[in-house]
């Protein structure tokens, strides 16, 4: 059939002789090409430009936990596989940091969170604005 019996591995170990040393760092060199191109599939956030900062805790100690109210982002298009893959997905929801909320009927009224333990104004919002998948 003119098909070798040589695999990768020992074509590889061909090319690098006996050089030990060699053959470990080109195994080293070929995961961390693997892991590069698949970041995204590995990592526990796959948005695009994942590393999302919040002001108003970014200064924060270690272990320090916040209320964030996500609101759904309004035009939301699933982007595909490929470009996923390489680029990750888009951020489907708009996070805010808050220290307390209320709601009544159709409103949902918040403070958003400050460092100083300051009360800011509250921000009602209309939750009709806010289409969910569950809705009939």
């Amino acid at each position: 059939m003119g098909v070798s019996d040589d695999t990768l591995i020992k074509a590889s170990r061909r090319f690098f002789g006996l050089n030990i040393w060699g053959f470990v760092s080109f195994i080293i060199i070929g995961i961390a090409a693997i892991v590069s191109v698949f970041a995204y599939l590995l990592a526990p956030d796959s948005t695009t430009d994942a590393n999302l900062m919040h002001l108003s805790i970014h200064s924060q100690q270690p272990g320090f936990t916040v209320t964030m109210l996500n609101l759904p982002l309004p035009d939301m298009t699933h982007s595909n596989s490929f470009s996923t893959l390489f680029f990750g997905d888009k951020a489907q929801y708009q996070e805010i940091p808050i220290s307390h909320f209320s709601q009544t009927e159709n409103k949902l009224t918040y403070h958003p969170f400050q460092i100083d333990g300051g009360v800011p104004p509250p921000i009602t919002i209309e939750l009709s604005t806010y289409k969910t998948e569950n809705a009939k």
